[in-house]
């Protein structure tokens, strides 16, 4: 049974188990909910949005179908306050809405039943191979026309003069013009809200402006391409492709003309040439149009508008273009004696050039002589230079490359220093001790750049653990400044971190779980915005565990983020009461919303909402500002 039915005459509103949703008050008696079930008859048609059926017993009316079943809530409020909306239009071009029912994931519009649509007519046509006369198009172009014109109208009001809102048809085409007696012309299906939209006709997109896959925009100047398109359709009884399969990014461009040789109506053609252009400004309005159609001396006029003003741009063109003829031509005759002067330049010129070339000759003999003694001691440098590097290699030590007054530096980390990874698998037992700087053998081979070495003092352990995310997991500021280079933005496996349960977390999401402030400041510009296997970035972790002064040095990197769940560093503040986190974090990430349920609090909260929730008091107050 219905859940909740419109009646249409708000003084006679039934409550038998149903839930009154909209009212207004159309030409025709209202059908209480069990009477639509029982006139329900065969599917009319098969609509964009659904199935459309007859009505036994009322041979004027039928039952539009929509399905809401996959939908969101907000998608179905949005739609039914649009029905609502429609009951109230009232245009001999615009499909007449007469009342709303709901049953369950279905809801029903009744509405006038016409006999076909212009989708048919065409099809109709193509089989004949007959061509739609010139004037039932310029028909159909003007009651459509007509009816965009009341719908994009933003000073209408319903019969009782209340405001009613602009609307945008949104999915105009062939199917969605309604036809009857082959004289009258409705428009059905629009302002469909944009998510049920995407459920109708794949066709749709022929009928698309070039605006809305470039730009993701439908306006009114999209329903008036919409139009132009369905007109040469009507034309041609062909569906044109603009883009055929290349991309729109690239065919609609600055030059873009469409071609319209399939039109043979030189009226409808230059109609269609101030319609089918890419910018939406450019475009007549849906008055502008239905002006156009009654008033065919218009476009003669207007084309002889454009005529005069080019005719006016090429006469100061041509002016132009003069003056600067006779400007070349005193600028050639001044030229003309530099010329001369010139040629009696260059004769002289020449004969100097015929004596520097035989010196040229003499100079170049004189240098393949320097080449070939200059290649002869090149060669005899390259043997001594080979012989010298050679000694080297026989006679240098260890104690060569390092200060040898320094008894602080074990065979370790000379090692460690020149990158001889056998020396150092033999002096692994020093690997803890310092020399007079500070440094142990690790330190001096990450400064060295030696990856080898790095990975034989502290190895990446099976969980993927790499010494830069020990270095951070202990507060080694020196450390970790020097493995950086050469072990940044790795992750490990599923461990505990400081009681949180972290997996594929980086050396910074490690050091922000401990609170390490120097360790973050240093990673945060080398690993900021990495997440982990739940989505969480340091900047998350830093807030779940109250650590006040790593979010507020990564609130500028990360803030912002979220979580595979949707919620932010903001979110985890408030969940566990930080209230000095959640204050750092609240002007950029104050009206995000979750995504998923997290911890209890189903999808698109706010942190404010959360606060609430969890009776947080001062929270609220921080949230509320």
């Amino acid at each position: 049974m219905f859940r909740w039915a419109y009646s249409i005459d708000q003084s006679d509103l039934r409550f038998t188990g149903l839930k009154i949703c909209m009212a207004s008050k159309p030409s025709h008696t209202s059908l209480a909910a069990e009477e639509l079930l029982r006139c329900l008859s065969d599917p009319l048609d098969q609509g964009a949005f659904g199935l459309v059926y007859t009505l036994e017993n009322y041979p004027s009316l039928a039952a539009k179908e929509f399905q809401l079943d996959g939908f969101a809530d907000d998608t179905i409020r949005e739609l039914e306050c649009k029905l609502n909306t429609y009951t109230k239009l009232i245009h001999p071009n615009v499909l007449r809405c007469h009342q709303v029912l709901r049953d369950g994931e279905l809801i029903y519009t009744i509405v006038d039943r016409y006999k076909e649509t212009v989708e048919r007519m065409i099809i109709r046509h193509k089989r004949k191979i007959q061509p739609i006369p010139e004037q039932e198009i310029l028909l159909v172009l003007e009651q459509a026309a007509s009816g965009l014109a009341y719908l994009h109208d933003p000073k209408k009001t319903d019969a009782k003069r209340n405001p009613l809102p602009a609307v945008v048809h949104g999915a105009l085409e062939p199917s969605s013009i309604l036809v009857s007696d082959g004289v009258h012309f409705a428009l059905a299906n629009y302002g469909i809200p944009g998510k049920l939209m995407q459920k109708g006709s794949g066709a749709a997109t022929s009928y698309s402006a070039p605006e809305t896959p470039l730009h993701g925009r439908i306006t009114v100047a999209s329903d008036i391409w919409a139009l132009g398109v369905i007109v040469y359709e009507l034309a041609a009884l062909n569906r044109p492709n603009f883009v055929k399969d290349g991309d729109p990014q690239v065919v609609f461009t600055g030059d873009w003309r469409p071609n319209l040789t399939a039109v043979k109506s030189v009226h409808i053609k230059e109609i269609l040439g101030r319609i089918l252009v890419l910018d939406p400004e450019a475009r007549p309005s849906a008055k502008e149009l239905v002006d156009l159609v009654k008033n065919p001396m218009v476009i003669p006029m207007m084309v002889s508008e454009d005529l005069r003003t080019q005719m006016k741009s090429l006469k100061q063109d041509l002016k132009s273009k003069s003056n600067d003829v006779t400007l070349l031509k005193s600028i050639i005759e001044a030229q003309s004696s530099d010329l001369a002067f010139l040629k009696k330049e260059l004769r002289t010129k020449l004969s100097r050039i015929d004596k520097l070339e035989a010196q040229c000759n003499d100079y170049a003999l004189q240098m393949q002589s320097l080449k070939n003694s200059i290649e002869q001691q090149r060669q005899q440098f390259n043997k001594a230079t080979e012989e010298f590097r050679n000694q080297i290699a026989r006679g240098c030590k260890l104690n060569n490359l390092i200060p040898i007054d320094d008894s602080s530096w074990t065979p370790l980390m000379c090692a460690a220093f020149i990158g001889d990874i056998e020396t150092a698998k033999q002096h692994l037992s020093d690997k803890d001790k310092k020399n007079s700087d500070g440094d142990t053998a690790l330190m001096i081979a990450a400064r060295a750049g030696h990856v080898n070495i790095v990975e034989l003092l502290d190895p990446t352990d099976g969980n993927g653990v790499t010494a830069l995310m020990r270095a951070a997991d202990r507060n080694d500021m020196k450390a970790a400044k020097l493995l950086v280079p050469l072990q940044k933005k790795r992750t490990a496996g599923d461990m505990e971190i400081n009681g949180l349960w972290i997996s594929r977390g980086t050396a910074l999401i490690r050091a922000a779980a401990y609170g390490h402030t120097g360790v973050v400041r240093l990673l945060a510009e080398h690993e900021n915005g990495m997440k982990d296997a739940h989505g969480r970035t340091a900047l998350i972790i830093a807030a779940a565990k109250d650590h006040v002064e790593c979010v507020r040095l990564l609130v500028g990197y990360e803030g912002g983020l979220q979580d595979n769940c949707g919620s932010t560093a903001l979110m985890h503040a408030v969940y566990y009461n930080h209230v000095e986190c959640a204050t750092l974090l609240v002007k950029k990430e104050k009206n995000m919303k979750t995504t998923h349920e997290w911890h209890g609090c189903r999808s698109g909260l706010t942190a404010l909402d959360i606060a609430k929730n969890n009776g947080y008091r001062e929270l609220v107050g921080v949230l509320s500002k």
